[in-house]
């Protein structure tokens, strides 16, 4: 995504204005304005291509009044979400509304929605989501017109929660007090794939060459059908996870029937894995942005699925970046002093994979620096013990180096060792 025209960044919320240009500086040509420049306004809307309006209840009345918002394409973005200010923001001409704080791909996507150019096919959509908003959904009106709302906005009005989708861990489908799981193996397969792969069609033949690897494709597509044909005669059928899974005769493509409002994990630890590639000068929001990617693993990739090629390839993955992920909080605590901090993230580490000696390493010294010289010593022999069984190996010349600081209780030297084990393996 590229521009050869400026994005006006204006409003009364520098720090989020600030943020915005950081996200966005890679991809557009940016000039950041104060709202009560009305000039600049004026001159800068007649050469640009769009508008960020970092807003709230105090400037979207000046906003509506300047008409700004209603000269060009302007993304309105609220940190405060509320039914009054998503009317404010509409009334002032804002064609787009994000809700603060958001995701980079989140930004970008909102920014180019609102730079499209409507076509003769978008105001027939728009009218028909007009004519079943005002039936089945909350709507406001604005001079008689019902207002459209995106999926963050729904979200943020309507009181039902989105649909969370956990696929690391136990696959589960949960909103509210609802909660559906599939009932077999081969069923969380499948779902899985699905959902890992959505909002894409997957082709028939495609779908049943990751589940059914290695067998006939005619074989395949029959396993496949009594798969579905079994989930649809489940005992919940007003619940049924095949209601879900959707046919599509002209493409012999499946694809998943889901609400707007969906959150689907492994999808957002994809998202923060690339913000964080790309955020590569501020220590701090990366190691933020580590932090909620080791939330978000609350076990292996679709948990309870065994023998599956494609399961264990994306598992495999996932398991490596975040032993990475959990290296990088480990070092960061420990350099400043916060073992305690650290130990939390290693034993997450350790139970990853326990022959893994970088993250030993580091549960043992921040034990050891958090005063207890006794669990640190336990660790290591836990270490070797588990290292010798699984791998026929010893602890490594550095690892029995480390042990020896401990045992003499040498702190200060410990802390030098880290720093230079730390900087050999960056």
């Amino acid at each position: 995504m590229s521009s050869s025209k400026l994005i006006v960044i204006t409003g009364q919320i520098p720090s989020v204005q600030t943020q915005i240009q950081s996200m966005l500086a890679d991809h557009f040509a940016l000039c950041s304005v104060p709202l009560g420049d009305t000039d600049s306004l004026n001159k800068l809307s007649k050469l640009s291509k769009a508008a960020i309006v970092v807003a709230n209840a105090n400037s979207l009345a000046y906003l509506a009044s300047c008409q700004l918002m209603g000269r060009i394409p302007t993304l309105a973005v609220l940190d405060q979400p509320s039914p009054e200010l998503l009317q404010q923001a509409y009334q002032a001409g804002a064609r787009k509304v994000l809700i603060w704080p958001a995701l980079k791909a989140e930004l970008q996507h909102s920014l180019a929605q609102c730079i499209k150019k409507a076509t003769l096919m978008d105001v027939l959509k728009d009218k028909l989501r007009a004519i079943f908003q005002s039936i089945f959904q909350p709507s406001f009106k604005i001079k008689g017109l019902p207002v459209l709302f995106n999926k963050t906005e729904r979200t943020a009005l309507v009181s039902t929660p989105p649909l969370q989708i956990n696929l690391l861990g136990e696959l589960s489908i949960r909103q509210n007090e609802f909660l559906l799981k599939p009932h077999t193996q081969k069923e969380q397969e499948l779902l899985g794939y699905l959902l890992f792969h959505y909002p894409r069609s997957i082709r028939r033949e495609k779908l049943c060459a990751a589940l059914w690897p290695g067998i006939d494709a005619e074989a395949a597509r029959n396993r496949l059908n009594v798969l579905i044909h079994r989930m649809r005669k489940g005992e919940d059928k007003d619940q049924s996870i095949a209601d879900l899974v959707v046919y599509d005769h002209k493409f012999n493509a499946y694809c998943l029937n889901l609400p707007d409002a969906v959150q689907i994990d492994v999808h957002q630890y994809f998202s923060l894995q690339m913000e964080l590639k790309n955020q590569t000068h501020q220590e701090e929001i990366s190691i933020q942005i580590c932090k909620k990617i080791v939330e978000l693993h609350r076990g292996d990739f679709l948990e309870g699925v065994e023998r599956s090629e494609w399961v264990d390839r994306q598992r495999h993955d996932i398991r490596e970046h975040l032993q990475g992920i959990i290296l990088r909080l480990a070092d960061y605590f420990l350099k400043r002093g916060l073992p305690a901090q650290a130990i939390s993230y290693c034993r997450k580490g350790v139970d990853l994979d326990p022959c893994l000696e970088a993250i030993q390493q580091r549960l043992i010294s921040a034990l050891a620096l958090n005063g207890d010289r006794e669990a640190a010593i336990r660790a290591y022999n836990r270490f070797e013990q588990t290292r010798q069984q699984e791998l026929r190996l010893s602890p490594s010349a550095s690892s029995k180096e480390l042990l020896c600081l401990v045992e003499e209780g040498r702190s200060e030297e410990l802390y030098s060792w880290i720093q230079h084990f730390s900087a050999s393996k960056s």
